[in-house]
């Protein structure tokens, strides 16, 4: 997620970042998403991760995700 470098995107753009990602990483969609949406909304049900990153903004959706990645459940 750090390769986003502009300030705002919108769902459709920040999904097709993420798919490129799990697929660079050899990783089905559902299993990249899953752990991304926990970081992102707290819950493993949720509105769609997507539209709440868009909502959230960059600087909130990275701060979630590096936080998650230094602190595994």
């Amino acid at each position: 997620m750090g390769a986003i470098d502009r300030p705002d995107l919108a769902a459709g753009e920040l999904e097709a970042i993420c798919r490129s990602a799990a697929e660079a990483h050899g990783w089905k969609a559902g299993d990249f998403f899953r752990p991304l949406r926990v970081a992102i909304t707290g819950r493993l049900v949720s509105p769609p991760l997507f539209g709440s990153m868009e909502l959230l903004g960059r600087e909130r959706t990275l701060n979630a995700g590096a936080s998650a990645e230094h602190n595994p459940i």
